[in-house]
């Protein structure tokens, strides 16, 4: 069991990296690089089996195992593109939320210059959830990420925002509200 846990949250570190990836090859903000947001507009995904809201001046990439939304450039000068990423990941085995999140902890540690923020229970949509907060080094620049993950049937979900430090703040309202809105498909 150890080893698929470790297998599968392998992914979280394969996600971070894409987030930063996304970022860097990839809403409209205001004079102080707050983006501006409204009302959601729906994703959905038969594929993922998911439904989840974003910002609707936001650009969305899919991905076999996932989707990105991915900021617009607030400036010119805006190099790292924030953005916001769902994976789904298929789980061998029966895994509870308990079981996930000490796998997810462990690999996440494991980051260069990591440093936690903020651990704590959650809901992700309705579902019961675990969320956290931390910064570390991908690629050799200092990132700052917000993940919230939950476990259902044989399928973990896992919601990522990637962020330069600077930009983090202005983005956590939006990772929340989409975190919020979540939701697992019936199958």
């Amino acid at each position: 069991m150890k080893k698929v846990l470790v297998v599968g949250v392998g992914l979280i570190i394969l996600t971070l990296l894409g987030s930063f990836i996304v970022g860097q090859i990839s809403g409209q903000g205001n004079r102080n690089g707050t983006p501006v947001v409204g009302a959601l507009k729906d994703y959905a995904s038969a594929t993922l089996g998911i439904e989840i809201g974003y910002p609707k001046t936001w650009s969305v990439q899919e991905d076999g195992k996932g989707v990105y939304f991915i900021s617009p450039k607030t400036d010119s000068a805006d190099t790292i593109r924030e953005n916001i990423n769902v994976l789904v990941e298929d789980l061998a085995e029966k895994v509870d939320l308990a079981e996930y999140t000490t796998s997810a902890l462990f690999q996440v540690a494991a980051l260069d210059n990591y440093s936690m923020q903020d651990d704590t229970k959650s809901r992700v949509g309705v579902l019961p959830g675990h969320m956290i907060t931390y910064q570390a080094m991908i690629e050799g620049h200092t990132m700052q990420f917000q993940q919230a993950w939950t476990v259902k049937d044989d399928k973990a979900y896992l919601i990522t925002l990637a962020a330069a430090p600077e930009t983090f703040s202005n983005y956590r309202a939006i990772f929340n509200r989409m975190a919020k809105s979540f939701k697992v498909q019936t199958r």
